[in-house]
C-alpha cells in the first residue's frame, strides 16, 4: 500500500510539525507532500495523481478546512485512493464531516500513534476497532473508537531526522515542543480541551535544537501552550539555548506573564542576549468581568508589572495578545484595554477577534450567550449582546491601522511620543481610520513613503498642536528605518549640504569630509541639521545645531 501525506501550509516558511511525526513514527514508508494555501486546486491535485497513492492523509487546520474540502472532492472523482484527515479542525466533531464528505477516515486529537496502529489494520486487513483515536464507517453507521492520550512523550520518534528536510531548514520556521497540554480551561481555547500536561525530555528538547541549528536552522517557535509552568525547567532550557545558540538565531515562546517569577525575570536579564527570545504573552483582556467569563486565570497587576520588568530590560522582545468580544466587553471596555497595553509600548501586539472555535465551550454556548459568529473558517465573531456589528467595525479600523503604523516598526519613535500626549490610544487610531477613508487611502496597498506622507498630512489636520514636532520625530523615524540612502517624501527648502557637512566636521572630525560627502543626507532638524550617514557597516545619525 502507497501512502501519501499532503500538507496545506499557510505559507512555505511554516514546516508542518504533524505529517514529519506521523511519517517518523510509522512502520512503513510515507511520501509527504507540501503546499500552501495559495498553490492552485488543480496543481495539487494533479501532483498527488502522479504519486498514485492508495491511502492519502490531510491535516486540517482552521485554515486550509475549505480548500481541503474541494481536494477531497476532487480526488474521489479522479482516483480510487481512501481518504484520511486528522487535524484541530476535524478533532471535535469528526461525525458531521464523514456524513458530509467523502472522507474514509479521521484521527482525532494525538494521531502520531494511531495513525500507525491504521495502517498495520488496513496492510494486515484487521478490525479497525482496535484502532484508537479512529472515526470511521462501518457498513454504513459511523464509529468511534476510544480516544488515547499520549502520555510518555518520548515514547514518539524523532521528526527531525529526515534527511530530505536538511536543505529546507534554513529557510523554514521550525516547530518545537518541550511540553503538551495546558492546565488552564479558557473556555475559547482549543488548548483547554487537554489539560493533563506531558513534558519532553529536556535532554531530548536540547538535542534537537542543537541539531536543527547545525543544519542551519534560524528561527525556532515553541507550540508549548504555557512554556514557563515550572520555573527551574524553563530556566534550565533557556540557559542552554543562550550558550549554544547561533549566531542571528531567535526563539520565541508562549509565555504566561503572570507565572513569571521575579528570579526568573531577573536571572533571564543576566544570560541572555538581547533579541535572542522573544515571549508572546497572552492579556487578550484587561475587563476582570471577561477574564471570569471565560474562566481565565490572570492576575492582572502581576502580569503587567512583569511586562513591564521586561520591557525596561529590553533584553526579550515581546510580542503581546489581545482578543475582541469576549463575553461581557462592551466599546468601552475595549478601549480601556487597547489604551493600557498599548502604552506598553511591546515591538508587537496582535489584536485579534474572537473565534468560535470546534469544540470549545464558548462555540457550545454561543446561542446561549447570545452571540452571532460567521459559520465559515475562522468563525469571527459578527455580534454579541454587548458589542454590535458597527463596534466591531470600529475595532477593525482600529487594528488595521495599529498594524501598519505600529507593529511594522515603521514609526514607533514618533508614535510612543504622540501617545503620551493624547487622551487615547484607540480613538487615536481610529481617527487615523477615518481620515483613510475620507481621503480614499488603501491600507492594504502603499509604498513606504505613502505611510509618512499619510500619516504627516493627518497629524497636520487632526492633531495640529504637536503636528511639528511630530513632523521632524517621523523624519528621523523614516531615515531610522532604512539602510540604504533613500528618497526622502518631505518638501524641504534648498539647504547647502556640503556647507553643513564642513560646519559639522568642525564640531566633530569622528568621520572624514570624504565620508561625509559620500555617505550622508542632511534635512533639517527643529533646531538645526539631522544628517544621516548611511555607511557600510551601518546607519549613524548625527545632529547639527
Amino acid at each position: 500500500m502507497k501512502i501519501l501525506l499532503v500538507s496545506i501550509d499557510s505559507k512555505y516558511i511554516h514546516t508542518n510539525l504533524a505529517v514529519r511525526y506521523l511519517k517518523a513514527n510509522c512502520d512503513f514508508p510515507v511520501e509527504v507532500l507540501e503546499f500552501t494555501i495559495k498553490d492552485p486546486l488543480d496543481k495539487i491535485v494533479s501532483a498527488i495523481k502522479k504519486a498514485a497513492p492508495d491511502l492519502i492523509g490531510f491535516g486540517v487546520y482552521i485554515w486550509n478546512l475549505l480548500l481541503i474540502k474541494q481536494l477531497t472532492r476532487a480526488i474521489k472523482q479522479a482516483l480510487p485512493a481512501r481518504i484520511l484527515w486528522g487535524g484541530p479542525e476535524v478533532s471535535y466533531d469528526a461525525e458531521s464531516f464523514l456524513k458530509d464528505d467523502p472522507v474514509d477516515f479521521i484521527l482525532v486529537e494525538e494521531a502520531e500513534l494511531a495513525f500507525n496502529r491504521l495502517i498495520h489494520a488496513l496492510i494486515e486487513n484487521s478490525s479497525l476497532a482496535e484502532v484508537s483515536n479512529l472515526v470511521y464507517r462501518d457498513k454504513g453507521v459511523i464509529r468511534q473508537n476510544p480516544v488515547d492520550t499520549i502520555d510518555i512523550l518520548d515514547s514518539l520518534k524523532n521528526p527531525y531526522l529526515n534527511p530530505d528536510d536538511d536543505e529546507k531548514i534554513p529557510n523554514r520556521i521550525q516547530y518545537v515542543e518541550s511540553s503538551r497540554g495546558c492546565p488552564f480551561a479558557c473556555t475559547y481555547c482549543l488548548a483547554s480541551l487537554k489539560r493533563q500536561v506531558r513534558l519532553f525530555p529536556l535532554e531530548r528538547v536540547k538535542a534537537d535544537l542543537d541539531r536543527l541549528q547545525a543544519k542551519g536552522a534560524k528561527t525556532f517557535k515553541f507550540l508549548d501552550r504555557t512554556f514557563n509552568l515550572d520555573p527551574n525547567r524553563v530556566i534550565e532550557l533557556l540557559k542552554h539555548i543562550a550558550s549554544n545558540h547561533h549566531p542571528g538565531t531567535s526563539f520565541q515562546f508562549e509565555i504566561c506573564g503572570d507565572l513569571l517569577t521575579d528570579q526568573l525575570i531577573d536571572d533571564l536579564h543576566e544570560f541572555a542576549p538581547p533579541g535572542l527570545f522573544r515571549f508572546e504573552i497572552g492579556i487578550q483582556t484587561t475587563n476582570s468581568h471577561s477574564i471570569i467569563a471565560v474562566k481565565r486565570k490572570q492576575n492582572l497587576e502581576k502580569l503587567l508589572t512583569n511586562i513591564k520588568r521586561l520591557q525596561r530590560a529590553n533584553i526579550i522582545d515581546l510580542h503581546l495578545d489581545l482578543i475582541a468580544g469576549l463575553p461581557g466587553e462592551t466599546w468601552d471596555s475595549f478601549r480601556l484595554t487597547f489604551d493600557q497595553v498599548f502604552r506598553l509600548h511591546a515591538k508587537e501586539l496582535q489584536l485579534g477577534f474572537l473565534k468560535f472555535l470546534r469544540g470549545t465551550p464558548l462555540r457550545r454556548d454561543a446561542e446561549t450567550l447570545g452571540y452571532l459568529y460567521d459559520p465559515f473558517p475562522p468563525y469571527e465573531i459578527r455580534h454579541s449582546p454587548t458589542l454590535s456589528e458597527d463596534d466591531l467595525d470600529r475595532i477593525r479600523q482600529v487594528e488595521a491601522m495599529h498594524s501598519i503604523y505600529w507593529n511594522k516598526g515603521f514609526l514607533n519613535a514618533t508614535l510612543r511620543w504622540i501617545t503620551e500626549r493624547i487622551a487615547s490610544p484607540t480613538d487615536f487610531f481610529l481617527n487615523l481610520a477615518n481620515f483613510y477613508q475620507t481621503h480614499h487611502y488603501d491600507a492594504t496597498r502603499y509604498q513606504l513613503a505613502d505611510v509618512f506622507y499619510r500619516f504627516d498630512a493627518f497629524m497636520k489636520e487632526k492633531y495640529p498642536e504637536i503636528q511639528v514636532y511630530a513632523h521632524h520625530l517621523l523624519k528621523q523615524d523614516y531615515l531610522a528605518y532604512h539602510t540604504l540612502k533613500p528618497k526622502i517624501w518631505w518638501e524641504q527648502k534648498a539647504i547647502h549640504k556640503n556647507d553643513i557637512l564642513r560646519r559639522y566636521y568642525e564640531y566633530d572630525k569622528t568621520f572624514s569630509l570624504d565620508i561625509l560627502y559620500k555617505y550622508a543626507l542632511v534635512t533639517t532638524a527643529e533646531t538645526g541639521y539631522l544628517i544621516a550617514l548611511y555607511l557600510p557597516e551601518g546607519l549613524r545619525l548625527l545632529y547639527l545645531k
